[in-house]
């Protein structure tokens, strides 16, 4: 019977938390059609609507089965249910999702290959066969390629390849686990692959390209791939010439390279994997893991010089697990930058900073909206922790600092009473990003070090491009105490120039850049502090140990290792080595 034939309830669903991305208005919708109820489901800028009307006990069960689903259950969504007068509605659908207000949902990371796609994609006869560029609901990317919030194909780099009628299809049918994917492509519609050699682009077919690749990394050469997020330096991990000649190309005498593998088989014959690192090697993240490796392990010691650990990971997209099938051992798989340089991200971009290291260039053409490395992570014990916060991780939530940012942050007269919002710049090397846009605080991903202008001008690009995501424009930017780090002279000059900017694009009032204050951090506090909201110790007095290098102190001298008697806005200096 349709809920116009009977007695109809009706309410709306908010859903929040890590909802974009996930595949789970294709969800509700087969769920909500299964069960017979009408109404619709939307992205929007603080989650996931959801309106349904139906019998009362057709609601309950959706919302028993929906809390059970795969994409809600394993990532801590929060629901909130509002009952309202039913609209009469007939059907159910996916609608155009709601633009206006502050983004509150989680922005979603990038996600690697999903086997079902990788076996489509080695499955002789498949529409699929070796494309490189095959993903559905549950794989591809994500923030690489969005533009704006909510998470739709026409927010994304993915709009600029019109589905055809197969894709099309498939993006139609809820039946289908297609069924709106926005990154879903073929080779009939999708991106696609090009050879370059010495800035001359090669008359090559996407498989004569890989298998022309895979025979240069055999003979010893350096090949340029653009990857997911940004370009990466590629050469056979078993060539010692090869190595060296990349070392010295790209100026990294001695610090560790990581290494990609086909499998996890091919993980065992390299490394001593535990069961945590098993599963962190083969998740959606798909980070490089540190890992120890074998005495019998025939891997070139050049690879991680002096350690007896070494990063490896397994394919992030089908274009890197068909380059390991085409060449058949294990690559060196690194950033796509001079040492210090940020990674490089257009074909122009990278044929420009990389033609001093490269010998091939394997470009495509979808276009990188967000640049991001590749993420590291090693275990200490059972814990995972993130060495490298980027790709698969990252933008994060920090939820403890969402749950405590009213009492923690003092409120500026400028806020009009609202809790401030605040954009934290970091420190000079290993910079990253964060912010607070009065609703979710974020930690964007990991940018390097800041030494060079290339560097600093994809922090200045960066900072722009994560405000202008989250509509955060700071009443509060918060840098390092230390005076001549390139990030506390952005803070005090710099942002002046686009603050005012950032409101045209929110629902932020026009105002003076003069309206944005900046405070200044003690860098081991903020290390300690940090440890602090890891572990959720906010409202603590801590013993905070910082072994951090140097820092500037707040007494105008060089700090090294600090014992600190710490509060979250506190501190008091008990000791120091």
């Amino acid at each position: 019977m349709s809920p116009s034939e009977s007695a109809v309830a009706a309410c709306r669903l908010t859903l929040q938390g890590p909802v974009q991305g996930i595949g789970l208005r294709p969800t509700v919708a087969r769920l909500a059609m299964e069960l017979g109820l009408a109404g619709h489901v939307r992205n929007a800028v603080d989650g996931v609507e959801i309106w349904l009307e139906g019998s009362d006990a057709s609601i309950t069960e959706f919302r028993r089965r929906l809390t059970e689903s795969a994409p809600v259950a394993a990532s801590g969504v929060s629901i909130r249910q509002e009952d309202r007068e039913p609209l009469r509605a007939s059907g159910f659908e996916i609608i155009t999702s709601q633009t206006e207000g502050a983004v509150t949902t989680r922005v979603p990371p990038d996600q690697a290959v999903c086997e079902t796609c990788r076996r489509e994609v080695e499955t002789a006869g498949n529409r699929r066969y070796g494309y490189a560029f095959t993903s559905c609901v549950d794989c591809g990317p994500r923030y690489s390629v969005i533009e704006s919030m909510p998470y739709d194909r026409c927010r994304t780099s993915m709009r600029a390849f019109p589905l055809c009628t197969v894709c099309e299809k498939e993006y139609t049918t809820a039946s289908d686990r297609r069924f709106h994917a926005q990154t879903n492509a073929c080779p009939n519609c999708g991106p696609n692959v090009w050879l370059s050699r010495q800035g001359q682009r090669l008359d090559l077919a996407a498989d004569a390209a890989l298998q022309e690749t895979a025979q240069a990394l055999l003979q010893g050469e350096i090949v340029a791939l653009r990857g997911l997020g940004g370009y990466q330096l590629l050469v056979d991990a078993t060539n010692t010439a090869a190595i060296d000649r990349l070392r010295q190309r790209k100026r990294r005498r001695d610090k560790p390279l990581a290494v990609m593998v086909r499998s996890l088989a091919e993980a065992e014959q390299i490394a001593v994997l535990t069961d945590q690192e098993r599963s962190l090697l083969t998740s959606a993240a798909r980070p490089i893991v540190l890992v120890a490796v074998r005495a019998t392990c025939s891997l070139n010691t050049n690879i991680h010089p002096g350690l007896a650990e070494v990063g490896l990971f397994l394919p992030t997209t089908p274009l890197h697990w068909l380059l390991l099938e085409h060449a058949g051992r294990p690559l060196i798989v690194t950033s796509g930058n001079v040492e210090g340089d940020p990674l490089a991200v257009s074909p122009v971009d990278a044929e420009r900073s990389l033609n001093q290291i490269a010998d091939l260039w394997l470009h495509h053409d979808r276009e990188i909206t967000r640049p991001v490395d590749d993420s590291v992570v090693r275990f200490l014990g059972d814990t995972p922790v993130v060495i490298r916060h980027a790709r698969g991780f990252a933008p994060a939530a920090l939820p403890h600092l969402e749950r405590f940012a009213e009492s923690l942050l003092v409120r500026s007269p400028e806020a009009s009473g609202d809790v401030p919002q605040v954009l934290a710049v970091g420190g000079h090397q290993k910079s990253a990003i964060a912010l607070y846009n009065g609703r979710q605080a974020i930690l964007g991903p990991h940018l390097g070090d800041l030494e060079t202008l290339q560097a600093r001008q994809r922090f200045d690009d960066q900072a722009r491009a994560l405000l202008s995501l989250y509509r955060c424009v700071p009443d509060i930017i918060v840098h390092d105490l230390h005076p001549d780090y390139f990030s506390t002279t952005w803070a005090d000059s710099a942002t002046r120039e686009f603050l005012c900017q950032l409101t045209e694009t929110t629902d932020k009032p026009q105002r003076s850049a003069t309206a944005c204050r900046t405070i200044a951090v003690q860098h081991h506090h903020a290390h300690v502090v940090s440890g602090m909201v890891q572990n959720d110790w906010l409202d603590r007095e801590v013993l905070g140990v910082a072994f951090d290098g140097t820092g500037f102190g707040s007494d105008g001298t060089v700090w090294g290792g600090e014992f600190l008697r710490a509060t979250a806005d506190e501190f008091q200096r008990i000791g120091h080595l």
